[in-house]
Order: structure tokens, then sequence, then C-alpha cells
């Protein structure tokens, strides 16, 4: 045996007997056909001195391999073997190096895992598995004490194998002899049942034979019967028409409630067509302009008499009621969409009044609880329309917790999940009109929550993907406010891929190009925030040139036209705190001629007017910065007469106050500088440290229909989904105020 070593322990003499092989070269024995001095040689070869390796590294224990030679012993001998079955089973010996060198520190420090690895997945039985790893165990002990052992156990598991081979063999053999009778049993069994056809057939021609001759001799019996039968025939043929008057008055019933059924069903598609059609024609409207001409309105008048007439039908069946309440309810979107506010709010009203009699009959009908929830949704708008803002929030909760019950029965249905988002982000919103920002937070990611859900069971859901845009750009606008500028920069990067999402299936649709571009400015705010200014200025004029399109392709439509004025407004802020005065100004320019058009020619909406103040005053705390004082009272006396006139039209809304308030506050700060400029400074223009007041318009926020706010506190987040923990929950603050 090969023990990777030129060592003996014993050599056999000529004579038979052996001397140990150390003594054998110290006493220079002369061996058969060796001299002495030959002998002398070979005995110097044949030692091995102490802490040499000798051998293959791939096949060493690890003693052989550090050198260890008073270890060595049979052992040594079956971890070689087991080296071997390894190779065998693997295709690979325990160790594999680019070297010798390296094989042989793999062996020293015994890395045998890749080996058991590879036994582990090799295609063999578990028997040689656990065999190799005995053999190659580190320690000697572990292993089997010489290879006679191993050869034992190899015949044995070489003879279980035979053993199951010649099993198999049998059993196969068994399965054949089976398949074979079982074929003779099927052969059998067919001649049988050919057997019993043959008996069969003939036994049917005996049976006609004989039937033939019964009925002959029954023919006289027949003809005796004939008058009987025609007896019970009448008698039949009276029952018969019985039964005949009782199936037609069946038949009629059954006709009369499908015809129901069919009318109902056409109801049903007429309401769906005229609701599809309305939804698509108000959409194109209000994409194209927001002042429809005479053809347009008397379009929309004619959708309106159909809709009266769903609201006119007579019933108190479910089907009626909910008829009816579908008809006051789209009457009032068109009323609304009109702004005709007061008809809209009288129309939800009997809405809601057909949907809680419908639901007092049927509590647990989800239909009818999603109706009167969007009755209750429509009806907030409509307040916060005429600046009701707190009945517009009692509104809009009601709504959300309906819909909350509902999602909590049917956690996964992508209707209802919609709905709850839809209601989520009306209430954030007027909560933060409301100056709840927190509360504001929750609602907004309970919205996040529930379209990520929704799009986790239908990833393609248009509406779904929009309302999640729009909460997040919600949120990303509340943590960029409170100073959470990596939160902020995270949501809105997802914002715009959604938005580029939208874009790319709907190219040619103007809302989606909208969506990217106020993307775009929210990104590019984060960036500003963050110091990246290359890539904020980038962002800008992206967002710029979007909403340049727009207008462009839709000079008559306000909405494009009030976007490009407050992307222009965030760029002029963004050229000058990066030192580009004149281009800043030119900016501001452009866009406050653009508020000035819109507060023209749209009077009776006064959120165009706000924002031409918020302008004038933004234009008019530069001024006073570059000490034009007189050019800057002037603006701030046009900002407060907007604001003054805005406050005695809505006296309950609460931001127009609060602007009244900083716009008086901004012009007693000019005529102040102005009056102290001789004592405070050497030149003729007046002082040099202007600046407005700490309550001042933010020029960093802008949301649509709401203008400019003033700034919130900032505080320290580590992440957005942090607001999570805040003691407060929107539930429980409609518990405290009853809602």
């Amino acid at each position: 045996m090969d023990w990777g070593l030129a060592k003996c322990f014993q050599y056999r003499l000529s004579n038979g007997e052996t001397v140990p092989a150390a003594s054998a070269v110290e006493e220079t024995v002369q061996f058969d056909g060796m001299s002495s001095e030959e002998t002398s040689d070979w005995g110097s070869a044949i030692r091995t001195e102490t802490g040499t390796v000798l051998g293959t590294p791939s096949y060493m224990p690890p003693e052989q391999a550090a050198g260890e030679v008073d270890k060595l012993d049979p052992r040594s001998d079956v971890f070689g073997l087991g080296a071997i079955l390894c190779e065998i089973l693997t295709g690979q010996p325990p160790y594999v190096g680019t070297t010798a060198h390296e094989v042989r520190l793999q062996a020293c420090c015994w890395q045998i895992q890749p080996a058991l690895q590879r036994l582990a997945q090799a295609p063999v039985s578990p028997e040689w598995v656990e065999l190799c790893k005995k053999c190659l165990n580190f320690a000697p002990e572990e292993r089997f004490s010489d290879a006679e052992v191993l050869a034992r156990i190899v015949a044995q598991l070489r003879q279980a194998a035979e053993e199951r081979a010649q099993r198999a063999e049998r059993e196969r053999t068994e399965a054949a002899i089976r398949e074979v009778e079982e074929r003779k049993r099927r052969r059998q069994s067919l001649i049988w049942s050919l057997a019993v056809i043959l008996v069969l057939g003939l036994s049917t021609v005996l049976v006609g034979v004989a039937w033939q001759r019964a009925r002959e001799s029954a023919r006289a019996e027949h003809q005796a019967r004939l008058e009987a039968q025609q007896r019970q025939e009448q008698a039949e043929y009276h029952r018969l028409r019985a039964e005949q008057a009782l199936l037609a008055e069946q038949q009629a019933r059954h006709a009369e409630q499908l015809a129901r059924h069919q009318e109902r069903r056409a109801r049903e598609e007429v309401l769906r067509v005229l609701r599809d059609l309305t939804d698509d024609t108000l959409e194109s409207f209000v994409l194209r302009a927001a002042q429809w001409n005479e053809q347009d309105q008397a379009f929309l008048e004619r959708l309106a008499q159909h809709f009266q007439a769903l609201a006119r039908v007579h019933g108190e069946d479910p089907a009626s009621c909910s008829l009816r309440a579908e008809g006051y309810l789209r009457l009032s979107i068109l009323n609304y969409r009109l702004k005709q506010l007061a008809a809209a709010e009288t129309y939800l009203r009997s809405a809601a009044h057909e949907w809680e009699s419908l639901l007092r009959q049927d509590s647990g009908n989800r239909n009818y609880a999603l109706g009167l929830s969007r009755v209750w949704l429509v009806l907030g708008y409509v307040y916060r329309a005429q600046y009701r803002f707190h009945e517009a929030l009692e509104t809009h909760l009601r709504c959300w917790k309906l819909r909350q019950s509902l999602v909590q029965t049917e956690p996964l249905s992508p209707e209802l999940l919609d709905a709850w988002a839809y209601s989520c982000q009306a209430v954030g919103q007027l909560l933060d009109i409301q100056g709840k920002p927190q509360l504001a937070e929750l609602a907004f990611l309970d919205g996040i929550d529930a379209c990520e859900r929704h799009l986790a069971q239908q990833p393609n859901a248009t509406g779904a993907t929009r309302r999640y845009f729009h909460l997040l750009v919600e949120l990303s606008e509340r943590f960029l406010e409170t100073g959470r500028f990596i939160e902020a920069e995270h949501l809105a990067q997802t914002a715009r891929n959604l938005a580029q999402r939208l874009l790319a299936n709907q190219p040619n649709n103007p809302l989606a190009q909208s969506n990217l571009a106020e993307a775009e400015i929210l990104l590019a705010r984060c960036w500003q925030r963050l110091g990246r200014q290359t890539d904020a200025d980038r962002a800008f004029a992206n967002s710029v040139a979007i909403y340049r399109r727009l207008a462009a392709e839709f000079p008559a439509a306000p909405r494009y036209q009030d976007s490009l004025a407050s992307a222009l407004l965030r760029y002029s802020s963004w050229h000058r705190q990066n030192g580009n005065t004149r281009q800043s100004d030119a900016l501001l320019d452009e866009a406050l001629t653009i508020r000035q058009k819109l507060a023209q020619h749209f009077p009776h909406l006064p959120e165009y007017a706000r924002e031409l103040a918020s302008g004038y005053a933004l234009k008019g705390n530069r001024l006073a910065s570059a000490r034009r004082y007189k050019e800057a009272e002037d603006f701030f006396r046009r900002s407060h007469q907007i604001y003054q006139e805005l406050a005695n039209r809505f006296p309950s809304w609460p931001t127009v106050q609060e602007d009244l308030a900083r716009a008086e506050e901004r012009l007693g700060r000019i005529l102040a500088a102005q009056k102290s400029r001789p004592q405070h400074c050497s030149t003729s223009n007046g002082p040099r440290n202007w600046s407005p007041p700490s309550t001042s318009v933010c020029p960093t926020k802008s949301t649509t229909g709401t203008g400019w706010v003033t700034c919130i506190p900032c505080r320290p987040s580590s992440s957005w989904k942090a607001v999570r923990i805040w003691p407060l929950s929107v539930s429980s603050w409609m518990q405290r105020n009853d809602c």
C-alpha cells in the first residue's frame, strides 16, 4: 500500500526473518542481490526525515500532510481509500487546487467541506456517501481501524446492492407474469361476452317470433278494449286541457318576471352608458376649456334631462330606489361641473335620502353603502367649492369612515380599496387646509397603503395608479414642508416613475403629461433643498417645458396656464437662490402676467385672485430687498386689496383671513421702512437690511386650488414611515370631534 511516504516499518530478510527498517539500515543488512555499498545507500534512501512530507497531497490525511509521521498507521490508508472513493463518486479528490502547495495546505487544514458538499450532491446511494465521509474524518480514531474492515463493509454494500437489483428483477418478472395473466383473463372474458351476446341474440329472435304470434292473438282483445280506451282518452283530454291552462299561466308569470329582469338590465345598461358618456364628456370639456359654449351647455343639459327621467322613476322597490339615487347623483355631478352648487347640493341630499332608505331595509348590502359614500364624497367637494371647509371635512370623514368599515369586511376588494384611497386623499387635503398636517399625513399614508394593496392584485389598474401618484405627491409635499427632504425625495422619485409609466401607456393624454411635470417640479424642489442644484435646474426646466407645451396646445384651459405660472415662480426662486437675479425677475414677471390674465378672465374663481395676490406679495418682497420701497409698497397694496376682497366675500375661509393678516403686516413693515429711511441709511434708497415678515408667504409651496400657504416648522424624522408612531390617529380625532 502506498501511504504517500517512502517509509517502511519492517523488512523481510532472505532467511525469512523480519527486522525493523531502521535497525536494518543501521546494521547495514545486506539483501539478496545487493552489495554492502548498495545496501547502505538504499538504507539511507528509505530513511524518512521527521517532518518531511512525501506523497500525493490530494489524497493525504491531515496527519501525513502536517508531517506527523509518528501518527501514521493503517487508518491513514483508510483516509487514502476514502479519498479514492470520493473521486469515484464525485469525479474529484477531496482537495482540489491550482498548485501542489495549495492542495497541501488544504490537506493540512482538513478543508474537506467542498468535498462533503459534492458528496451530498452526488447521485449515489446514501450508504456510499456515509462510508466515504467516515473514511475522510479528521481524527484517525473516527475512521475504520484498517483497510480490511473497510473492504468488508464495501463487500456488504455491494452485496446489498446486488440483492436489491435481484429483487427489482424479480419484481419486474412477476409484473410481466401478472400482465400476461391479465391479458389471458381479458381474452377469456371477451370470449364469454361474445357467447352471451350470441345467446341473447338468438333468444331475442325467438322472443320476437313468439311476440308476433301473441300479437295476432291479442288483436281481437284490443278491439274489445277500444271503446273503454276511448272513454279513458276523453277523460285524459280534459285533464290535459286543465294542465295546459295551468302551464300557460306559469309561462305568463315567468315571462313577466323575465321582462322585468330585462327591463332592469336595460335600465342599468342605459345608466352605465350615460354615466360613461357624461364622465368622458366632462373630462374632455375640462381638458379643452374652463368655459363651455352654448352647444356644450345644451348637450350637458340634454344629459341632465336623461338623468332627471331616471330620478322620476316611480316605485319603492330597491331597483327603483337605486335608479332614482343614481339619477340624483349624476344630476348633482353635472350641476357641480356647471357651477350650479345649490342645485347640486339639493340633488345630493335627495340621493342620500334614497340610499339611506335602502340601507335601512338591507344594512349589509355593500352596493347601497358604497353608493351612499359616493354621495357624501361629492357633497364634500360641493362644500369645498363653496368654501364651507368645516362641513366639507365632516362630510368627507363620514365617507371615509363608511368606506373603512367596508374595507374591513372585504380587505381584498379592489373596488373598495380604490374608493377608500379616494376618500383618504379628500380627507387629507381638508385636514391640511384646516391646519392639521399630522392627521393629513396619516390619511395620506392610509390611502397609499390602500393603493399598494390594490396594485398588488391589479398592477395595471390605471385609476389606482393615478390615485397612488396623487397621494405620493401630497405626502411628499407634507414632508418637504416639514424639513424631511430625503423622505420627500424618495416619494417624489416614486411618483415620477408612476407618471412616466402612465405617460408610456397614454402618450397623448395631457393629464399624464401634467402629472409628469408635477412630479418633476416636486423632485426639483427636493433636490434644491438637498443641494443638488444641477439636478434641480434640469428638473425645473423639464417641468416648465412640459407646461409650456400644454398651455400652447390648450390655450383656453386655465389649469395649464395656472400650472405654468406656478412652475415659473418656483424656477424663479431657484434662480434667485443661485444668484441669477435677471433670469429670476424675468420668470417672475412672466408668471405674474399669466396670473393677471387668469384673474381677469375668471373672476368667479377666487383661487386665481388669491394666487395673483401671492405673486404680488412675492414681487413686493423682492423689490423691498432691492431697496425699491415705493414700488414694493405698490405691489403690497395690490396684494392687500385682493386679500381684503376675498376675506369679505368668503368670511368662513380661514386661510384667506391668515393671508389678509400677513398682507397687513407686510404693508405696515414697508411703510415703517420708508419712514425710518433717513435715520438708518446714508443713501437715498433707504435701509439695506429689509426682511419680509416672519410669517410671510412661503414661495416654496403651492397646491392646486389653494395657492400659497404658510410654512410649518421643521421637525426631524429618520424615515417617512415614522409618522405612524404618532399617538393621535384620524379615527381617534374623529371620536374626539363626534364625527
